[in-house]
């Protein structure tokens, strides 16, 4: 049962599980599923049933009779739906703020993807390109909430450069935009870090990510033309002629 034991601890941490949620759901004691793991003792044929259908393999699989068990470092997101115009080019899609609830149940279904706003651009590299508009300042500043992240398609996880940026959907909190440091290798996960110093490092493991993107360009609406908040305190509570000394003020006070 040497094969079981790595398997099922394999698949647990894949998916980013605790021993506790898993032997809940396969109604045993969080001690007796640790012995699983650790193999002093060995769960029986219904417990076995249970787990199969909680990680989604067969009992085969779960026994570890596989080679191909997962890993986050040699794990291949899945191929995705595309549409393209008369010319058989690829569209962009465009994933707007509103769409993106729904874009995580489907991502993977043709009609959805076919109905999303979607655009082309010239000069584009070959491969599959998605455009995802960003919720937030944790990337600010340049990204600020309302740009529009355009993609490429990451094919397997290998490719993920350390400290890059990638917009990766996820089951659990949905499209992120993070810069990357890849800890596959080592640890089985990724260390997604924000610009914003205002927010906090955090890991994610490879059974909470549906699909990754890495950064190509990105379009931003957001200039304002507006003065910065102390100039347009001190002008609207100043009439013109007063302005002007004001304004040599907080000139002066910077330097």
């Amino acid at each position: 049962m040497n094969d079981f034991v790595t398997t099922i601890k394999e698949f647990r941490k894949a998916r980013g599980w605790s021993q506790q949620f898993v032997a809940d759901k396969v109604n045993v004691h969080r001690s007796t599923y640790r012995d699983y793991e650790s193999g002093k003792c060995e769960p029986n044929i219904n417990t076995m049933i249970c787990m199969a259908g909680l990680f989604e393999v067969s009992l085969d699989r779960l026994l570890g009779q596989y080679d191909d068990k997962p890993s986050f470092d040699q794990q291949k997101i899945r191929i995705l739906p595309i549409s393209v115009d008369k010319a058989d080019r690829e569209y962009i899609e465009f994933v707007p703020l509103k769409a993106q609830a729904g874009y995580l149940n489907g991502f993977q279904d043709p009609t959805f993807v076919e109905e999303l706003p979607k655009f082309n651009l010239p000069r584009v590299d070959t491969g599959t390109y998605r455009a995802f508009e960003i919720k937030g300042d944790s990337m600010a500043p340049p990204i600020e909430q309302g740009t529009i992240i355009i993609g490429k398609y990451v094919e397997n996880f290998s490719f993920i450069k350390n400290l890059n940026t990638y917009i990766i959907i996820t089951k659990d909190d949905g499209v992120v935009y993070k810069r990357v440091l890849n800890k596959s290798k080592s640890k089985n996960k990724l260390i997604l870090l924000s610009d914003n110093p205002s927010y906090e490092a955090y890991s994610i493991q490879a059974g909470n990510i549906l699909e990754m993107w890495s950064y190509y360009a990105h379009l931003s609406f957001g200039y304002s033309a507006s003065l910065p908040g102390q100039l347009h305190s001190f002008l609207t509570e100043l009439d013109l002629d007063q302005n002007v000394k004001g304004l040599d003020d907080i000139i002066d006070n910077q330097k």
